[in-house]
């Protein structure tokens, strides 16, 4: 449950949680009854992070 796009969209921004790769993705489209929608996890944006590192150069 992604919302209104496209998995068009959505192929290129997504990535393996263990591997973190995005080699390929495999997806499914269902319709899920209303018992199999009180077990479904969703997950929804908490925050974005935008961090800056410092890098050092060696003279």
């Amino acid at each position: 449950m992604i919302g209104n796009v496209t998995i068009d969209e959505v192929r290129d921004k997504v990535r393996c949680q263990q591997c973190k790769s995005r080699e390929w993705m495999s997806a499914q489209l269902f319709h899920p009854t209303g018992e199999q929608a009180h077990t479904i996890r969703y997950r929804r944006l908490v925050q974005i992070r935008w961090e800056k590192r410092v890098i050092w150069r060696d003279e």
